[in-house]
């Protein structure tokens, strides 16, 4: 009988296990927490110490006034980040020595109030404080997320380590996407101005590693020279013991999310009758600055920020994709993959993932307002999906085999043999 991927790949990481005991990794990484570079950084840190690795996370915060609220803020930071397991966790940011001067104007400053953000948060990561501990300690790789964390992760390496950099989606797009509609100071930066600052910093990595085929090829065709590989995040997986009776969204604070819970809230939701649904996370605070009656008319869909997604996946009894905007993965669709419910989406909702959805007989497509209405009007009114089902789900199947600490064990465990 021929073995299902994830049957061979889990037989492959169990022979490979303590492969790196001995190695010292450290990961840089932006103190962002509830979102999806924050599931993608745990992911890591998991599968590096499974493997047997020392590991150490440096998390660079990217607020202006940290030098003034450090405490507080790695406080907060820590406290939101549980799920980031490691053997030593430092915290830095600009000091606040660093922030009354000319240089800080002129390298990080300025270029934010002209939208510049390349600029603003290498400056940032250029001018962050080193941990001491660090200075001469052995490191054997250094994994960095986000090229704007590069200047920081070259120092820590200081020429004697490989840097792997993962790059998170081309940032330049999140960046043209963010100046639309806000304070800074026109006419803002072209993307490909944008694009060229990032590309700079991506070149001086050992090493890309790309969260989606697209974001895989976009680069690779870039930076020909450079060495790429497509290696999917880890991402923590889903209870299934429990099913609710709702329809769950959940969705970070950013702007495609908002674009996405409009056109649910605005074009699908009344065309739907109104089934019972629940909108989780921190686009409720983004929402109601952006889309104030629309977010008026429907307040009491929003639950905002939550500290155990868990506890939001218990309450669900499918799973909505109203995906209308966005690059990169969706941490989100990989966890609803993960939950094995149904899941109601739009086809962008799985960009650069590679696998057939047509296959996975638990997903139903929509790209309309009409068709993903009437959708979800049939998975509220279907029986709840039994925790049997969901365990032998297509969409679990698919997260198994492409998005969970053996997968990614496979892969990392591959660059280093």
């Amino acid at each position: 009988m021929l073995k299902s991927l994830y049957q061979f790949r889990t037989e492959v990481e169990a022979t490979r296990v303590n492969s790196l005991r001995g190695k010292n990794v450290v990961i840089v990484h932006p103190a962002w927490h509830s979102c999806g570079t924050s599931a993608v950084v745990a992911g890591q840190a998991r599968v590096y110490r499974n493997l047997g690795a020392k590991v150490t996370t440096v998390a660079m915060c990217v607020d202006l006034d940290y030098g003034l609220n450090r405490i507080k803020a790695e406080a907060l930071f820590q406290d939101a980040t549980p799920d980031i397991v490691a053997d030593k966790r430092y915290f830095v940011g600009v000091p606040k020595k660093g922030l009354a001067t000319f240089d800080f104007f002129r390298g990080v400053l300025w270029p934010l109030a002209r939208g510049n953000h390349p600029i603003t948060m290498t400056g940032l990561a250029q001018r962050s404080d080193l941990p001491p501990d660090l200075r001469g300690e052995k490191i054997d790789i250094v994994h960095c997320n986000h090229f704007f964390c590069m200047p920081l992760a070259e120092r820590i390496a200081a020429g004697r380590c490989p840097i792997f950099l993962e790059t998170h989606d081309v940032q330049a797009r999140q960046y043209v996407l963010r100046n639309k509609g806000s304070w800074f100071l026109p006419p803002y930066p072209a993307f490909e101005e944008l694009l060229s600052r990032e590309l700079s910093w991506l070149e001086r990595a050992d090493l890309l590693i790309h969260l989606n085929s697209e974001e895989y090829n976009f680069f690779r065709d870039r930076l020909p020279n450079m060495r790429h590989e497509l290696i999917y995040p880890a991402i923590k997986d889903v209870s299934i013991d429990r099913v609710g009776d709702e329809g769950v969204v959940i969705a970070g604070a950013n702007y495609p999310n908002v674009q996405s819970i409009q056109w649910l809230l605005a074009e699908v939701y009344s065309l739907a009758k109104s089934p019972p649904i629940l909108i989780a996370g921190g686009v409720k605070d983004d929402f109601q600055l952006r889309a104030p009656a629309l977010y008026g008319a429907n307040r009491s869909l929003f639950t905002g920020h939550v500290t155990d997604l868990q506890e939001i996946y218990n309450r669900a009894k499918y799973i909505i994709l109203p995906t209308v905007s966005g690059n990169g993965l969706s941490i989100k669709s990989v966890e609803a993959l993960a939950s094995g419910l149904p899941i109601v989406a739009t086809t962008h909702a799985f960009r650069g993932m590679n696998f057939d959805i047509a296959l996975c007989k638990n997903i139903f497509i929509a790209d309309s307002p009409e068709a993903f209405a009437a959708q979800i009007e049939l998975q509220a009114a279907r029986e709840p999906t039994s925790a049997e089902q969901r365990r032998n789900s297509d969409t679990r199947a698919v997260y198994l085999a492409k998005f969970s600490d053996q997968s990614l064990a496979v892969g990392l465990a591959a660059l280093l043999s």
